[in-house]
């Protein structure tokens, strides 16, 4: 696996109907995402900060709390 570029975002739940405004709440995501999977799940804002992190890198860290 070769390293991505990942970010966090500011975004919205996405609207049920395409049409209407999204009327949720505004957020910051808690994890570093892909564009494309930020786009998929949220309607995106802003993009926030980046890291270039390989993969299971990330997953690793995840994994251990910070103390």
């Amino acid at each position: 696996m070769a390293t991505e570029l990942l970010y966090r975002f500011c975004v919205r739940e996405k609207s049920v109907e395409a049409s209407k405004p999204a009327a949720h709440a505004v957020f910051i995501t808690r994890y570093f995402l892909s564009e494309p999977v930020a786009r998929e799940r949220f309607d995106v804002i802003e993009r926030l900060d980046h890291t270039a992190i390989h993969p299971v890198a990330l997953l690793t860290k995840l994994a251990w709390p910070v103390g």
